[in-house]
């Protein structure tokens, strides 16, 4: 959440936020960049985390049973249209300050509620089930990017919505879906199944979580080095060390490629590891950002 922040006082401060994209190397400054950058881990870890909050909600707490697959389903599909109409209603007004409905720009918290629907079709699989499924969805939806909306003709949002950037006309309203559910459902899905690591005893969750991060890591600089697949924007040698690396982490967000997660998944595991062993004071201000998300929300967008 305070990154989210860090990126969205720059959009409102920043006076070259508004003529070019921060992430444009022929005009963007390393500053620039690098603001724009730590931001794209927010997205991921929202969305790897409901995952693994839906799984403990969904665990038995003390006396009280875990909740019944149809409890957990009937749970995912109701927060998710909760967070839909927020979308649409509230959030929107943050960003537009009118109720003029001719344009809409559906953005992630339409990605997390269109992901928790999904999810509770998703969670009646067994984990054994779900994990690979989901795995799935980030590694090999790239495979699917010569597919276009067009070739669908009058059923092309479908695909907008599920996989390509794109917009789309619903009466005389222009709808921009800037979060393609595919492979964000993967995402919240492979949360959901990592929820089960929160059971092992601390010593070999750290480790779990460390080695996984690792490997995402590594991952990622293997794939991005070959330049092929993994990532629709290819990177290039620049004029200079630091500018060629902001090319190879230029990647794409919208919709997320497997090199955008696995650049931003992996060090946030290894993070999700050292962190486990600090505890904060419930007045800490990190604590309380994480308990009011949605506050925080509102109040960086107005």
């Amino acid at each position: 959440m305070v990154i989210m922040a860090l990126d969205h006082v720059r959009e409102f401060l920043s006076r070259q936020a508004l003529q070019f994209s921060p992430e444009d190397l022929s005009r963007t400054t390393a500053a620039l960049f690098f603001t724009r950058w730590i931001k794209h881990f927010c997205a991921p870890v929202f969305m790897l985390t409901a995952g693994l909050g839906v799984f403990l909600w969904a665990e038995p707490r003390g006396t009280k049973p875990g909740k019944t697959p149809a409890e957990l389903s009937r749970f995912l599909w109701t927060r998710g249209a909760w967070l839909l109409f927020l979308e649409l209603t509230v959030i929107r007004f943050a960003f537009n300050y009118n109720f003029d409905y001719r344009f809409m720009l559906l953005n992630v918290v339409w990605a997390l509620g269109g992901s928790m629907i999904g999810m509770a079709a998703l969670v009646r699989l067994p984990r054994s089930a779900l994990l690979p499924v989901s795995c799935g969805m980030i590694a090999l939806h790239n495979l699917i990017d010569g597919v276009k909306a067009a070739q669908f003709g009058k059923a092309a949002w479908v695909w907008n919505e599920l996989h390509q950037l794109g917009s789309f006309q619903i009466g005389g309203s222009t709808i921009v879906i800037a979060y393609p559910l595919i492979p964000w459902i993967g995402v919240m899905g492979a949360g959901y199944c990592l929820g089960a690591v929160y059971r092992w005893d601390a010593a070999g969750r750290r480790r779990f979580l460390l080695r996984l991060g690792l490997a995402l890591t590594l991952g990622f600089v293997v794939i991005r080095s070959m330049n092929g697949y993994g990532d629709p924007s290819r990177w290039s040698r620049q004029t200079t060390p630091l500018f060629t690396l902001m090319s190879i982490l230029r990647t794409t967000k919208y919709a997320p490629s497997l090199d955008f997660l696995l650049m931003t998944l992996g060090p946030a595991l290894i993070a999700l590891a050292l962190l486990d062993r600090v505890r904060l004071a419930r007045t800490n201000p990190l604590v309380i950002f994480g308990r009011v998300p949605m506050f925080i929300s509102w109040s960086t967008f107005t």
